[in-house]
């Protein structure tokens, strides 16, 4: 009997340093990940403070100004609407806070991406690539056909078809939300594409 108790208590050990290792790497990957898009942005790297001796991962973010603009790169901590999968979220400061736009790959999840409709009535560009894979509502449509020319459709198709991802215009800020953390060189380089085009995005909202 105490050999078997033994046995339970060395492995439940054994699991639980093998998960403590599992997490300390994934944490070590997604820190030099934010590292290098605070060097790359010219942004502060904030790290909260480890706790539970490091079971409960803590998501580091950076934060500051870029281009003359407000932007932060984190991790929230939640998901679509009340599901609890984790998500990377670039937002970016605007002057404009009147127009709302909300833009996302078209799919059965649609309704789940898009967050808040309320308002805002379906947009067609003409371009027929794009308003077959894009579904875009908007308060201002007339507005939203001057800022988005071929170039910026392109880019948002292509950003939006590669991350699955999400963006939205509105209250003064444009954000970009993507399932998942930033632990690999890919899913930095293709954040800073999306941050790069949030910035492009804000400008053109201004002009």
């Amino acid at each position: 009997m105490f050999v078997e108790i033994a046995f339970v208590v060395l492995l439940a050990v054994g699991v639980t340093y093998f998960f403590w290792l599992l997490l300390r790497s994934a944490s070590a990957k997604i820190r030099a990940q934010y590292v290098q898009l605070a060097e790359r942005f010219g942004l502060e790297l904030t790290e909260p403070e480890v706790k539970m001796a490091g079971f409960v991962r803590p998501e580091p973010f950076v934060h500051g100004h870029y281009k003359d603009r407000e932007i932060s790169i984190s991790a929230p901590g939640k998901g679509l609407q009340n599901t609890r999968q984790s998500e990377t979220a670039i937002k970016v400061s605007t002057v404009a806070k009147d127009l709302q736009v909300q833009m996302a790959i078209k799919g059965m999840m649609i309704g789940l991406k898009q967050r808040d409709s309320q308002a805002k009535t379906r947009w067609n560009s003409g371009d027929a690539a794009f308003d077959a894979a894009v579904d875009v509502r908007t308060n201002q449509a007339e507005r939203l056909t001057a800022i988005l020319d071929l170039a910026m459709r392109t880019r948002i198709l292509k950003l939006l078809k590669t991350s699955k991802g999400t963006l939205y215009v509105g209250k003064g800020m444009l954000s970009f939300f993507k399932l998942g953390l930033v632990s690999k060189e890919a899913e930095r380089v293709q954040i800073e594409l999306a941050a790069d085009l949030l910035i492009e995005l804000a400008e053109s909202i201004e002009r």
